[in-house]
């Protein structure tokens, strides 16, 4: 399947979930994002033989975002590659990029402690995250790199999934590799089954993000995880997006300021099993609570802690409107 001139999805799984990176092809070779551990093996290194190509033509690989699914690949296509390829990523999510298993034990650790992820999830993640390469085009957004035969890939810096989140779009084709900046309203398996909610770190910085996004000129949208979208589907599923992580932050508010005198994270979780008949309380929905949770105590609307409890501090005023509008508008212009 071809995209456009020089622009090919590689559509793979991992775990039982759709998984899609994208190769640019013009007088230089380009990769976004790498998958897991085996997924060299498994997709992209077949694809490269379909298509006339080997390791060596890579000569950069950009990743979208510091999780594990895209960037897990890394030395393998780096070894491949002759150790030739170069990697670009953001420089917030760097760290993790360079070393995956002291920034997974970081990340994930607090969750075993509460019962919420296993010692062997944990060992597992690790070893799927691979052993980290050197960036060595160190990202801050705005960068174009220039491929030969008119293709140049545009960073777009839209954080919200991850600190350092990006987008690669193609000037040419108006194609946008967006990895996982636009989650939707959750996560699905290889069927189309819903599995749990979507993810991000941060709520506001993510509305923002959806907006940027939104003004952008494409005309095709890749996500990693759901089927390629035309301008139209795009704009549909950034409403989506929108909507949700909206509607996701006025649940978590009313029931902060119906705990009282104090309710914690996880008493919170139980009491959300079930989300609108639709979602399950398991680690995907913790994180994504923990969140927007995280978010009430930055921007000062509630007090105390996860651990211990939270107390409403805040109006029932919507301090995000000022951003929705924004996105609303930004999404509106695109129809």
């Amino acid at each position: 399947m071809s995209l456009s001139s020089g622009v090919q999805p590689i559509e793979t799984s991992f775990w039982g979930r759709p998984l899609t990176m994208v190769l640019f092809r013009g007088d230089r070779v380009a990769l976004v994002d790498t998958g897991l551990v085996g997924t060299p093996a498994d997709a992209v290194l077949p694809h490269l033989r379909a298509s006339g190509l080997t390791p060596n033509d890579l000569s950069l690989i950009i990743i979208t975002h510091a999780h594990a699914d895209h960037f897990g690949g890394n030395e393998e296509l780096w070894l491949a590659s002759g150790k030739k390829a170069r990697f670009a990523a953001h420089r917030l999510d760097r760290p993790w990029i360079e070393d995956p298993p002291a920034q997974t034990r970081q990340a994930y650790g607090h969750y075993m402690d509460l019962g919420l992820m296993s010692a062997g999830d944990m060992a597992n993640n690790i070893q799927f995250s691979g052993n980290g390469v050197v960036v060595d085009e160190v990202l801050a957004g705005g960068e174009v790199f220039d491929l030969g035969v008119g293709l140049e890939l545009e960073i777009v810096f839209a954080p919200g999934h991850s600190a350092g989140n990006i987008c690669v779009l193609d000037r040419k084709s108006k194609v946008l590799a967006q990895g996982e900046t636009v989650a939707g309203v959750g996560q699905f398996d290889a069927a189309g089954k819903l599995l749990t909610v979507p993810y991000y770190e941060d709520v506001a910085v993510y509305l923002h993000s959806l907006a940027t996004v939104a003004r952008l000129d494409f005309e095709t949208m890749v996500p990693s995880h759901l089927p390629v979208m035309d301008r139209r589907q795009a704009a549909r599923f950034l409403e989506d997006s929108l909507d949700f992580a909206l509607q996701f932050e006025q649940e978590v508010q009313q029931r902060v300021q119906a705990g009282g005198e104090g309710v914690t994270s996880l008493d919170l979780l139980r009491s959300m099993d079930g989300l609108w008949g639709r979602y399950p309380a398991d680690l995907g929905m913790y994180m994504l609570l923990e969140s927007h949770l995280l978010g009430l105590l930055r921007r000062g609307l509630a007090g105390g802690s996860l651990s211990t409890g939270l107390v409403w501090a805040g109006s029932t005023q919507n301090d995000l409107a000022p951003l929705e509008q924004e996105a609303r508008t930004a999404i509106g212009d695109m129809l």
